[in-house]
C-alpha cells in the first residue's frame, strides 16, 4: 500500500488497517521505516511529486502523460501526493495488461485457437472464454506470455524491465466458480 503514498492518518481510519493499530503515529513510523528501507521508492515519489507540482505533469516510461492540478483546500491550492504517485502505478499496470493483451491475440490466432476469445480485462485480469478442448493450450499460451512480457517490453519500450511478471491462471464455468489451474 505505501506505494500509493496513502497518509498515517488515512491508515489509522481504514478498517482493513485499525486491527493492527488506529494511531495515526504507530502508522507513520511504519511509513518512515518503509521509505528507509525502500529509498530508491521514497526518491521516485518525491520526483514524481515534484515534477507534478513544477510542471503540471509526469510521464510514463510508457509515454503515458498523467496531469495533475493544484485543488483549492483550507491550505490553499494544495497538489495530492497520493494522486500523483498512484496514476503512474495504476497507469503503468494498466499499460502492461494492454500489451498483454495484444500479445496474447496474436498467439491466441498464430496457436489457430480461434474458439478461445478475450472477453474482457478487469483491472490486472484478463478473461477469456475457451472450450474445455482449449483449457491447457490456452494456460500454457498465457504462461508464456507472461514469461516473455519483461523481454517484450524491455524492447519496445527501450528500458531494462527486470521485474518477472507472474501469472495466476483460473478457470471456471463463470466468475463465481473459477478455481486456480496448474499446469
Amino acid at each position: 500500500m505505501w506505494i500509493y503514498r496513502g497518509t498515517a492518518y488515512a491508515y489509522s481510519k481504514d478498517p482493513d488497517f485499525t486491527s493492527v493499530s488506529s494511531s495515526v503515529d504507530y502508522w507513520q513510523s511504519v511509513i518512515d521505516s518503509y521509505y528507509t528501507k525502500y529509498n530508491g521508492i521514497y526518491r521516485t515519489h518525491k520526483l514524481f511529486i515534484e515534477q507534478a507540482i513544477r510542471q503540471g505533469f509526469i510521464i510514463s516510461p510508457f509515454g503515458r502523460v498523467h496531469e495533475f492540478k493544484p485543488k483549492q483546500t483550507y491550505k490553499g491550492l494544495v497538489y495530492n501526493e497520493s494522486d500523483i504517485t498512484n496514476h503512474p502505478n495504476q497507469g503503468l499496470g494498466a499499460d502492461v495488461v494492454a500489451m498483454i493483451r495484444v500479445m496474447a491475440k496474436h498467439k491466441l490466432d498464430q496457436a489457430k485457437l480461434s474458439n478461445s476469445k478475450l472477453i474482457s480485462t478487469v483491472h490486472d485480469s484478463i478473461i477469456v472464454d475457451s472450450p474445455e478442448v482449449d483449457v491447457e493450450p490456452v494456460a500454457r499460451l498465457f504462461s508464456k506470455i507472461f514469461r516473455d512480457v519483461p523481454k517484450v517490453l524491455s524492447q519496445h519500450f527501450n528500458l531494462d524491465w527486470n521485474i518477472p511478471i507472474k501469472e495466476e491462471i483460473k478457470v471456471g464455468h463463470n466468475l463465481l466458480e473459477l478455481k486456480e489451474y496448474i499446469l
